[in-house]
């Protein structure tokens, strides 16, 4: 799957969005149910959570596409190093030059 057709499947199913809707609803359920006022730094704490939990997700996610571009590209290594520039990969860089999913505009890849 190239990058442009990953990020829109990304987009048309809205994971990162319902994900972040759901949590949002579950969390201030259950400060709502434990009968606790939200006040303004409660709700900084639900941000915080909510960030948090993006995080996850968006590593995950992350990860099983660098994997996914691991199978197409095996030369550079994408499976070991999540989009990081590792020896292995700056190397096939040099060796191949870059490959239809590299950024051109990062420092060492042009």
């Amino acid at each position: 799957m190239s990058t442009g057709a990953a990020i829109e499947k990304f987009r048309e199913n809205k994971m990162l969005a319902n994900f972040l809707r759901g949590a949002r609803v579950a969390v201030i359920g259950m400060v709502f149910d434990a009968g606790v006022s939200i006040g303004r730094s409660s709700l900084l704490d639900v941000k915080t959570i909510l960030i948090a939990a993006a995080s996850i997700v968006a590593k995950v996610y992350r990860d099983r596409m660098m994997r996914a571009y691991h199978e197409q590209f095996p030369a550079y290594g994408f499976s070991e190093n999540k989009g990081y520039g590792t020896a292995r990969h700056l190397l096939a860089l040099k060796e191949y030059g870059p490959c239809p999913i590299h950024r051109l505009t990062f420092r060492g890849v042009s």
